[in-house]
């Protein structure tokens, strides 16, 4: 008797994703098919698969993120809905990675997102979250039991090796030479962070702080180096730590996407500045960890007892004028490498995906 290979479909072709679906591949579990585009079109993949005796053992919902369309967010719950009794009604598991367990990294129409969420809360045969730590904030927030949250994790990403494009290649260059230059002006040793990241309400706070610290010259002999297309909507945001960020001499601003591969980063900073103040864990954590650097958050964030408990950083005060440059130096230059290591050992995107196929 041949005994069929369990599949699970799920949302969004993604790094993440992809990661998981290597895993289950390498350890013979089955298929774990990310479905790329948009999630829209999953009930509309499901009834094909089910009709060509393909059906799937089951979903993971992921991201709840709308529209800034109304009538793209009300047909994005309609097919949430569609997908969720599809299955109930064929036995497929219903399964959702809650990435964001406070709130949605986009949410333009919150009525129609806390539907969605509450659809998912109710007919989820389970879900998933991204640390231990989160499993009490979930039930207190979704008022379940905590047996129906599953704690996962992610994992360390894979390097791709080969030549890097130009632009990287010359952004690196330029971060280089910026740093020759402050170094040999600077008669103590200078410190350098790394900010890579998109426009996001859950970080501001974090480039704030930079701003303000180095209104008050608290920065002493450290220096940012800031990446990621947030111009526009930090100049609407707030504009004078745009103006601040943008043209202070500690900064190098880059207001544009470009991917640095993880393994380049200690050529470019000392530590990863990359504080937030949701519910939810940042593959920047896994990214820093890969590049043996320390990543820093507020010590009043989930995100900060994160880091605090895989001593994977340095938690800090929110409190800019707090800030002090001499102890935070000497907490950076004596943090333990091995607190990484140990981090990424525990943490892997293996033991995740079993996890998946053992809850179908």
């Amino acid at each position: 008797m041949i005994v069929r290979k369990k599949n699970i479909f799920m949302q969004k072709l993604d790094i993440k994703s992809s990661s998981w679906s290597k895993a289950a591949e390498s350890q013979s579990l089955g298929q774990l098919i990310p479905i790329a585009g948009s999630p829209m079109k999953m009930p509309f993949v499901l009834l094909w698969n089910i009709l060509i005796f393909r059906k799937p053992n089951g979903i993971i919902f992921r991201y709840l993120n709308d529209y800034k369309s109304p009538i793209r967010s009300i047909l994005r719950l309609l097919t949430d809905y569609a997908t969720v009794y599809i299955g109930i009604m064929t036995n497929i598991k219903i399964l959702w990675i809650c990435h964001n367990v406070d709130r949605e990294s986009s949410s333009h129409f919150p009525t129609l997102t806390r539907y969605r969420r509450g659809l998912l809360v109710k007919k989820a045969d389970h879900i998933f979250v991204l640390d231990d730590l989160l499993v009490y904030e979930a039930s207190k927030l979704f008022n379940i039991d905590e047996n129906k949250i599953i704690p996962i994790s992610f994992g360390e990403i894979e390097n791709i090796n080969g030549e890097l494009n130009s632009n990287v290649k010359e952004l690196i260059q330029r971060i280089q030479k910026w740093k020759i230059n402050i170094n040999s002006k600077s008669s103590e040793h200078s410190l350098f962070g790394l900010w890579i990241g998109t426009a996001s309400e859950k970080l501001y706070e974090g480039l704030k702080f930079i701003a303000e610290v180095l209104k008050s010259d608290s920065f002493e002999g450290i220096y940012f180096v800031v990446i990621g297309s947030i111009g526009t909507w930090l100049k609407k945001r707030d504009y004078d730590v745009y103006k601040i960020l943008s043209e202070n001499k500690n900064v190098c601003f880059i207001d544009n996407h470009i991917n640095i591969p993880t393994n380049k980063w200690p050529y470019l900073s000392d530590f990863i500045w990359k504080p937030s103040n949701d519910l939810s864990i940042n593959l920047t954590c896994y990214n820093a960890a890969s590049a043996k650097l320390p990543i820093v958050g507020f010590n009043d964030t989930f995100h900060g007892r994160f880091i605090d408990k895989y001593k994977i950083g340095v938690s800090i005060s929110p409190k800019a004028e707090l800030f002090d440059s001499k102890d935070f130096t000497l907490k950076i230059t004596r943090w333990d490498k091995e607190n990484a290591s140990k981090f990424l050992k525990d943490k892997t995107w293996g033991k995740s995906v079993k996890i998946f196929f053992d809850f179908v």
